[in-house]
């Protein structure tokens, strides 16, 4: 919506959040010290249609620490093909939405589920190594999601089912862009596109271009 909002500033600030961090759960894990609150700030907030200023996006990409299911409430989704959105799935802050209350609005809305990538957080109990080099913007390491640990947050991609989309070509692109390549081929197929693009989606066999 538009209005002021309190803005709850975290050590790391890419961890800064509208839901404050619930130091009684992270404590619990490693990313604890990086999201513990230090400051609030209050910031204007207003709604993906007004912010676009009249554009109809094909697609979306959200990661807003938690307010994403906030921002889809606000945005007009009418003719979008497909959004990928981090979600998480236990309340790391106070308040903050679930992956299944943004699935549920997701399917509400006419999208489907496609793929979900998961990201693990280990115990401070027993520390295991760090999926990524995650660094702060000082260029120091900080901490980030572990090869094994808990499932914590996660990336959820949607897209509107290829058999009745109005822009097939868009979608077979954007489902070829994210290694969806069966999905692709069916769009094509299904809609009567030129089939020659059939052929732009087979991989390379020991060098050999093969065909469709």
């Amino acid at each position: 919506r538009a209005e002021r909002r309190k803005l709850h500033v975290a050590t790391l600030p890419q961890a800064s959040s509208f839901y404050p961090a619930r130091e009684d759960f992270n404590s619990r894990f490693n990313i604890a010290a990086q999201m513990r609150v230090v400051s609030e700030i209050e910031l204007e907030t207003t709604t993906l249609v007004a912010a676009l200023g009249g554009l109809r996006p094909d697609f979306i990409k959200l990661d807003a620490e938690g307010a994403e299911l906030e921002i889809l409430r606000g945005a007009d989704l009418g003719g979008v093909l497909g959004l990928l959105a981090e979600v998480r799935f236990n309340e790391l802050m106070s308040g903050c939405p679930t992956f299944s209350e943004l699935d549920l609005f997701c399917r509400g809305q006419g999208f489907h589920l496609y793929d979900l990538d998961l990201y693990r957080y280990s115990r401070t109990a027993l520390p295991y190594p760090f999926l990524y080099d995650f660094r702060n913007d000082r260029g120091e390491p900080a901490a980030g999601a572990t090869t094994q640990g808990q499932v914590l947050t996660g990336d959820a991609l949607y897209f509107v089912d290829g058999l009745t989309v109005a822009k097939p070509l868009k979608l077979a692109c954007m489902f070829e862009i994210f290694g969806l390549a069966d999905c692709a081929a069916e769009v094509i197929l299904r809609h009567g596109l030129d089939r020659t693009l059939l052929d732009l989606l087979i991989a390379p066999v020991k060098g050999e271009q093969l065909t469709y």
